[in-house]
């Protein structure tokens, strides 16, 4: 038991002089360097976090705004179109041509400048929405458009009288513009639940 004694104290005894040597009289010249940096590290980890997730949650308001915004014209937009009828018109002529109770005809619509002046103006942006959603997007204004540039004064529908074949095209184009708006709006009323939401006021409290 003695021997057991001698051999911990003696274990001890060299344990205590390598930490003597680690902290003798000469101190480390790296130590004050080695605690400047940690010190520098943990100030910049400090400012780093609060300042990430303030610029995180600033992207993500922004991101729901802009979705929220482009729901908003897409929704009027879809509306505005079911409410007067376009394609109904639209359909209507194709199929009295194709009876032969019509011959050539011209289709004009007035389309004012700012029906997408929330698309046009987020344009630098709009990449930020979720991609699957901004194709869509994307793919609803190019076919609008293009519409747009058929029935407006001036296009292709109006300043001549046509056959069947351009105003068969308009309808396909039209009744896929329409579908594809109802999938964003399907999407985004799901994502951000804004069935029961029906006003401007509604959504600006979303």
């Amino acid at each position: 038991m003695s021997d057991i004694d001698t051999k911990t104290v003696l274990e001890v005894v060299e344990i205590m002089k390598g930490v003597k040597s680690l902290l003798g009289a000469t101190p480390n010249p790296y130590l004050p360097v080695y605690s400047a940096l940690g010190g520098a590290f943990v100030g910049a980890v400090a400012t780093f976090i609060p300042t990430t997730i303030t610029t995180i949650l600033k992207e993500k308001k922004e991101t729901k705004t802009l979705t929220l915004a482009i729901y908003a014209e897409i929704k009027a937009i879809i509306e505005l179109i079911e409410k007067r009828s376009y394609f109904e018109t639209t359909k209507t002529i194709v199929d009295e041509m194709e009876k032969g109770l019509r011959g050539n005809s011209t289709y004009q619509i007035i389309v004012p400048e700012e029906y997408c002046v929330v698309y046009k103006n987020n344009i630098a942006s709009i990449g930020k929405l979720d991609s699957a959603l901004l194709v869509k997007i994307v793919m609803f204004y190019q076919l609008i458009d293009a519409v747009i540039q058929d029935v407006k004064p001036g296009g292709l529908l109006n300043t001549a009288p046509r056959g069947v074949e351009p105003f068969k095209e308009l309808l396909a184009i039209g009744t896929h513009m329409v579908a594809i708006g109802q999938e964003i709006v399907e999407e985004i009323d799901k994502k951000f639940g804004l069935k029961t939401l029906n006003t401007r006021q509604d959504l600006d409290r979303a």
